[in-house]
């Protein structure tokens, strides 16, 4: 085989998991080339885009709001509410006091809150700032001499059958450029929300038309790699799951019925709790009339959310000073949308959701309150995908399995691409963040005790 180029470890994909685990190939002193289809610039990782929540048990930031919390904690969390494999979630878990430790020191970031989410049994998601995670995991991977080929997407994994992997022939400018990895390629592709023919084999008829929201360099290229030379799957039928509701007119995502809001659909009833996992509302939703479904607040809850979400308000706000006026300016009928939200409210003043069994804002957190504090607003939804969350089998160091169990030699994979910790197909909020620079950064350090690979050229 001739080589282009020679590299210790060969990241594919420049987004979180693909960037941290880099940072950390690097520390560890190897020679470290990250392949992105990508422009510089471009729109490559969700973390650009969203909240930027990610979670961390038993940190300073949590004690000091008298939160105690422990790894072991969050992984009873991950496997009782996602069904993740307990050992893949520990060794998650185990790690994440050192990506704090990355964000912090390496990135030079911390938290402006840590509040509670769906799914979690305390307060532990650390709110940060999408785009600068993203940013800056590009800044210090730059300054501690990674290598990023920018459009240069991996083409075909490099694979000898008593080997393992060699490395990986990547495309620049219509030209092959064969890679060798002499101790590891690190799949970091994210999922395949791009790719129809895999939605299509792994996703319900009723989700393929979702909007979507991930970057469209997610294109399945990283499964169809490992799966083209006998990697197993995991969780991939779950993997195509609805995320946060999304406004049909500007492709906003929001979450803002945590912070009180009501779901209801064309008809002006509600069809479920709005405490739930935001992926549960999106099913729900996409069985709605049209795919289509409304969140309904008040005032109060919009001044909480422009304080402390902004984010969440980026959608198309119809207003108006009642609710049968709401009601007309989102197309309902009024006295259907006024009987809903009257009920409601008694229901919420009561402290028991007798029609949908709403028993808090979000998960375990606060509790439902009245949405009577004009204007009033309305926001015309429907469900969305940002993530996904099933892929290639691995193991605890995030070595590629086949069908057979044995491990892939040389193959790794972190982030999207991968499966094991969301069996249910459920999430609990920050997860992915965390997961996924943790996971790019654990098959750095198991990549690094390889034996450089010298065979075959």
């Amino acid at each position: 085989m001739n080589w282009d180029k020679v590299y210790d470890v060969v990241y594919v994909g420049a987004g979180t998991a693909g960037l941290a685990g880099a940072i950390q190939a690097v520390k560890n002193g190897d020679k470290v080339l990250v392949l992105e289809m990508a422009k510089p610039g471009e729109f490559r990782s969700s973390m650009s885009v969203i909240a930027g929540v990610m979670d961390f048990p038993g940190t300073k930031y949590q004690k000091a709001k008298g939160v105690e919390d422990s790894p072991a904690q969050y992984t009873a969390d991950l496997v009782n509410n996602c069904g993740g494999d307990y050992d893949l979630c520990k060794a998650m878990t185990d790690q994440l006091h050192k990506t704090l430790d990355m964000v912090e020191n390496d990135l030079g970031l911390i938290p402006k809150d840590v509040i509670g989410g769906w799914g979690h049994s305390v307060g532990r998601c650390h709110l940060f700032e999408g785009p600068k995670v993203i940013g800056r995991l590009e800044e210090k991977a730059l300054e501690l001499g990674v290598e990023i080929a920018w459009e240069t997407p991996g083409k075909e994994l490099v694979y000898d059958k008593t080997l393992g992997v060699l490395g990986i022939i990547a495309e620049n400018a219509g030209q092959e450029v064969a890679v060798k990895a002499r101790k590891g390629v690190v799949l970091c592709t994210g999922g395949f929300g791009y790719n129809k023919k895999l939605c299509k084999e792994f996703g319900p008829d009723y989700l393929q038309d979702l909007i979507r929201l991930m970057p469209p360099t997610h294109t399945g290229v990283g499964l169809e790699m490992a799966l083209r030379i006998g990697a197993a799957t995991r969780d991939i039928k779950h993997a195509l799951k609805c995320s946060l509701p999304t406004c049909i007119h500007t492709l906003a995502d929001t979450s803002i019925q945590y912070l009180g809001g009501v779901v209801v659909n064309k008809s002006s009833q509600r069809f479920i709790r709005e405490d739930t996992w935001y992926g549960y509302l999106g099913d729900a939703g996409a069985k709605q009339q049209d795919g289509i479904y409304y969140i309904i607040y008040d005032d109060a809850i919009r001044s909480r959310a422009k304080k402390d979400f902004p984010t969440w308000l980026r959608h198309k706000e119809f207003k108006a000073d009642t609710i049968e006026g709401l009601a007309k300016e989102l197309k309902l009928d009024p006295e259907a949308l006024k009987a809903t939200m009257d009920n409601y409210n008694k229901m919420a003043a009561a402290g028991k959701d007798t029609e949908c069994g709403r028993t808090t804002l979000d998960g375990n957190f606060g509790s439902p309150i009245t949405v009577e504090k004009g204007p009033f607003y309305g926001m015309e939804c429907k469900p969305s995908t940002t993530s996904f969350k099933g892929g290639v089998r691995i193991d605890t160091s995030n070595r590629v399995l086949d069908w057979d169990g044995y491990v892939i030699p040389r193959l790794y994979a972190a982030g999207e691409v991968s499966g094991g910790y969301f069996g249910k197909g459920g999430y609990i909020w920050g997860t992915m963040t965390v997961m996924s620079m943790t996971c790019g950064a654990i098959a750095a350090n198991d990549a690094h005790k390889n034996k450089p690979m010298k065979e075959l050229g």
